[in-house]
């Protein structure tokens, strides 16, 4: 392989640069050739005794280094083997810290893992206010934790306090946060950036830079007698966050712990590499990297549809308001995009607008946005009943009732009051797009655009398009979720499209258990073991019992009896027991807790005791069968598709992979074996599907194909 990823410049002024500018990859990263060509260009400038400073420079705009090369963390296999690249990467970046001169990072744009490891070894760090400037630790979100020193470098540079997070949650910081925490040197506008570094520079030789000084209370914190409360309270915070279900951020504050200011740092960094190599191998890395390029996969391919958009959205309007109608225009008016809010009453409006501002009051206090920022967003919020002309508008939303006529009757209205070039789009969970729109003239204008609740916190967005959708129209909705900040994913449309269609059946499954005799509390701790974010009945008390129940009978009028709702459904909603908007559902919420409802409890039938496996089997594989069944009528593109769709819709736990790459990973003969046992012992819902039992036979997987 030619050397293509990094060059020297030397400078008469006696300076030099290292500029990083991969040619055939969009953003520079380090692999194990870079790695080699950076150590023979640092033993080349090691030699020379005619340069007095180092710049490490990207030529790449918005880009310094984005980190380690994934692909191949992701072929490691042999822990030996990992370690050996670990350690080859902390020698590499060691003479960096070594060269005999000062060495300066500069950090216009992004800067993340092994990237962000390389700047620490540096002597000096410059970054600027580039909006892509983020420097950050993300590998906890691939399964692995910093291997290149950053957890010998980063709590020593800016302490404990500062660095734990960092490390223990992946999530990036800005050029002016990393200013302020110390992390750099010098934050600077990144348009003056020559000029900025010049002087920069120019006070490096003259030693005029001095290190930001720890405050405080965290040098008290990270001092002998408190460092113990630190990492007490860091795990502690982990082990909320992740229930213990991801080792890489535990591992790593083990690591921290073992070698904070008690072992030399040559010694620190071989705990680092033992520790990363045995993560670097695990089934959970190699799931979470999986789920990372299917992410990568899904985002490339919205951006891809998003460029057939023929209206750049700037105004909107959501028809239905409500705190589900607050939370869309609070995603509207934080894209910067001006929405009005429709309803029949000002009761519902004046609720969602009060929302909004809850959620923007919230995010002030945290110091996310400051007063004129939110000021600015809610003037961009406006509320009506009035039956006002909305041709001037791009986008409407449609978010009323899940009732087939209502909407309908909404969406033959909306196309008188607008033009052409409106996109009308509805919010609805499960009901046909298709059905909807049917009475309307022009239907290429018409597509599904469905959030999640809470839709201000869950990623993802179902895209649905009708037959008669046009591919402008479907860029549009993209090119609108991709402002948004949301995943889009793009949808047959059938019942309960993809997310809705496989989580009622896991939820229905757990109903069906509970009609049996099994108790919810089992059932509920069990799920959430395996690691989704609520167990069923918790699910199914935040969705709403009323809400689950109309969609749970929409799939069986559509798929018959295997979506057949279990009885208890029925008998709660009849009794009001609609969950925790009510007080009451399968948990009582009353009291300001959470207890089993006496009132469900006592419509139980006598109580029965059914194996922990038939217990996760029959929530499982009633989706992984339905899964199945999606593949075969092409309701998504592809099982990255469906397992993202389930990951960022329906909070499947990321380190088992997505739902068909655990049914992959446990294997569709077991698989089948298993829904074959469950249609003997309980019932012909759990038969396999064809493609199930196909794959099965030629011992092949769902993302291997038939």
């Amino acid at each position: 392989m030619s050397k293509n990823t990094v060059r020297l410049r030397i400078f008469k002024n006696k300076t030099a640069a290292i500029i990083f500018d991969n040619e055939h990859k969009k953003v520079n990263t380090l692999g194990t050739q870079t790695l080699h060509e950076l150590e023979t260009i640092l033993d080349d400038v090691h030699k020379n005794k005619n340069i007095k400073l180092l710049t490490i420079q990207s030529a790449k705009d918005g880009i310094f280094i984005a980190g380690a090369d994934i692909k191949e963390i992701q072929n490691l296999s042999d822990a030996s083997e990992a370690l050996e690249k670990v350690q080859k990467g902390q020698a590499v970046l060691n003479k960096i810290a070594k060269l005999p001169f000062p060495t300066v990072a500069v950090i216009n744009g992004m800067c993340l893992g092994g990237g962000a490891e390389l700047a620490l070894s540096c002597t000096y760090r410059i970054a600027t206010d580039h909006p892509k400037t983020k420097i950050g630790f993300p590998e906890v979100q691939l399964g692995i934790f910093p291997g290149f020193g950053g957890t010998q470098r980063l709590p020593k540079l800016v302490g404990l306090v500062s660095a734990l997070p960092m490390i223990l949650t992946g999530k990036p910081i800005d050029g002016k946060k990393a200013f302020k925490k110390g992390l750099v040197h010098a934050y600077v506008a990144h348009s003056f950036l020559s000029d900025s570094l010049k002087k920069f520079t120019d006070q490096v030789l003259s030693k005029k830079v001095k290190k930001k000084r720890l405050p405080l209370r965290h040098r008290i914190l990270q001092s002998m007698g408190f460092r113990w409360f630190v990492f007490y309270q860091a795990k502690k915070t982990v082990l909320q966050r992740t229930k213990g279900q991801y080792p890489a951020p535990l591992k790593a504050l083990e690591v921290v712990r073992k070698t904070f200011k008690v072992k030399t740092f040559k010694k620190g960094l071989a705990v680092e590499a033992q520790e990363f190599s045995k993560l670097a191998v695990s089934k959970i890395s190699k799931n979470m990297i999986h789920v990372f390029y299917a992410n990568e996969l899904l985002k490339n391919q919205a951006r891809e549809k998003a460029r057939f958009a023929d209206v750049s959205v700037t105004s909107a309007a959501v028809i239905g308001a409500g705190v589900m109608g607050g939370d869309i225009a609070w995603l509207f008016s934080k894209a910067g995009i001006s929405v009005r809010l429709k309803d029949l009453k000002w009761g519902p409006v004046v609720t969602a607008v009060n929302h909004a501002k809850d959620i923007y009051q919230k995010l002030k206090k945290k110091r996310k946005v400051t007063a004129s920022e939110m000021d600015r967003k809610m003037n961009l919020i406006s509320g009506t009943i009035e039956n006002q002309p909305l041709k001037q508008v791009d986008f409407i939303l449609e978010a009323v009732v899940e009732d087939m006529q209502v909407k309908q009757k909404v969406f033959k209205d909306l196309e008188k009051k607008t033009t052409n070039q409106t996109v009308l789009a509805t919010n609805t969970s499960a009901l046909s797009v298709t059905s909807i729109t049917s009475g309307m003239k022009n239907i290429s204008r018409t597509i599904g655009f469905h959030f999640f609740n809470p839709a201000t916190k869950m990623p993802l967005v179902e895209i649905i398009p009708t037959p008669k959708t046009s591919k402008a129209t479907i860029g549009t909705a993209f090119s609108l979720a991709l402002k948004m900040g949301k995943t889009p994913l793009q949808t047959k449309d059938n019942p309960g499209f993809l997310v809705n269609r496989l989580l009622m059946p896991y939820m229905n499954e757990a109903a069906h258990m509970f009609d049996e005799g099994v108790d919810i509390e089992i059932i509920d701790k069990l799920m959430e073991k395996f690691g989704m974010p609520m167990g069923p009945f918790k699910l199914a008390d935040a969705v709403g019992i009323d809400v689950g129940y109309k969609v749970a009978k929409e799939l069986y009028q559509a798929f018959g009896d295997r979506m057949k709702p279990a009885s208890i459904l029925s008998k709660m909603v009849d009794q009001g027991l609609l969950g925790s908007k009510t007080g009451k559902g399968f948990y009582d919420y009353t009291k300001g807790g959470r207890s089993v409802s006496s009132a469900v409890d006592r419509l139980r039938p006598k109580h029965k005791i059914i194996i922990d496996k038939d217990i996760i089997n029959r929530c499982l594989l009633i989706m992984v069968n339905d899964a199945a069944r999606c593949l075969e009528e092409n309701v998504v593109d592809s099982p990255a598709h469906l397992d993202m769709g389930m990951i960022l819709g329906a909070g499947f736990p990321p380190f088992r992979g997505g739902l068909l790459k655990y049914a992959d990973d446990k294997g569709l003969q077991d698989i089948m074996q298993n829904l074959l046992f469950l249609t003997k012992q309980y019932d012909k819902r759990f038969d396999p599907v064809p493609m199930i039992c196909e794959l099965a036979r030629k011992n092949k997987t769902f993302y291997g194909g038939v």
